[in-house]
């Protein structure tokens, strides 16, 4: 669950407060008066989870390979068993000062986390090889 800013697992509902285990391994106790004016978001009714994310590629990249990138992109997205076929974005977001930008979007048809993590990873590894094959590369950013 999310209560406000606490993200965690509910561990115990007592009659005067919650406890909330933290990813971090953190137990937080909320009151139950405070708790019933909060915001709740339960993570445990969804149907799947969202991921989103932006690659940049360098200005190196000519507009043939962004849009190779973009296609192939869109192609590993539908290929992948665990996508939810309605929502796969892959698209030019910026032209930003030293990256180009794409957005990509979809959802993993999963509630399990670690399912989800397993496809993620799999989903970005497909990705890679997609900018890989088109001989575009990814931005190198100076260190900060």
């Amino acid at each position: 669950v999310k209560v406000d800013d606490v993200i965690g697992t509910v561990e115990h509902i007592g009659a005067r407060s919650t406890r909330i285990r933290t990813p971090d391994r953190t137990l937080v106790t909320i009151p139950n008066g405070r708790l019933a004016d909060s915001r709740i978001e339960s993570y445990a009714l969804r149907d799947r989870i969202r991921l989103g994310t932006t690659i940049t590629l360098g200005y190196t990249a000519s507009a043939a390979q962004v849009r190779q990138v973009i296609t192939g992109i869109e192609q590993a997205l539908t290929a992948h068993p665990l996508v939810w076929p309605d929502v796969v974005v892959a698209k030019l977001a910026n032209l930003g000062p030293a990256t180009i930008d794409i957005e990509i979007l979809c959802w993993i048809a999963t509630t399990d986390y670690e399912a989800f993590r397993t496809a993620r990873q799999e989903v970005l590894l497909a990705v890679m090889g997609v900018v890989e094959a088109s001989g575009a590369h990814f931005a190198q950013l100076p260190p900060r």
